[in-house]
């Protein structure tokens, strides 16, 4: 993976804090809180535009099998609302895509 993009309404329930674990496997709401996160985000109004790309740590996002997105916060309201997430990056040779089923 080589970035993400956050898109969400410009208001209090936007998210703020974002944790990313790379490669965590049955990670709980408890895990994530007491975790290092592979990258963590502070998120600004710019960050969350629909033509916006925040950059990962390249070296800390190869090979990535699974990856726990955790909002930790909003920018005050009680519930967050993320309207657009998508990852950017390359897949590795001989991954046949098509064979991949949406989880949950």
């Amino acid at each position: 993976l080589t970035g993400v993009s956050f898109v969400a309404p410009l208001d209090d329930s936007a998210p703020r804090t974002v944790k990313l674990f790379a490669n965590g496997l049955n990670l709980s709401f408890d895990n994530c809180e007491d975790m290092t996160p592979t990258q963590e985000f502070e998120l600004t109004p710019a960050d969350l535009a629909a033509d916006t790309q925040t950059k990962l740590y390249a070296v800390k996002f190869q090979r990535v099998n699974t990856l726990t997105v955790f909002v930790e916060d909003s920018n005050g309201a009680d519930q967050t609302i993320l309207s657009g997430l998508k990852f950017f990056g390359t897949t590795v040779i001989g991954t046949n895509m098509a064979e991949f089923k949406k989880a949950g």
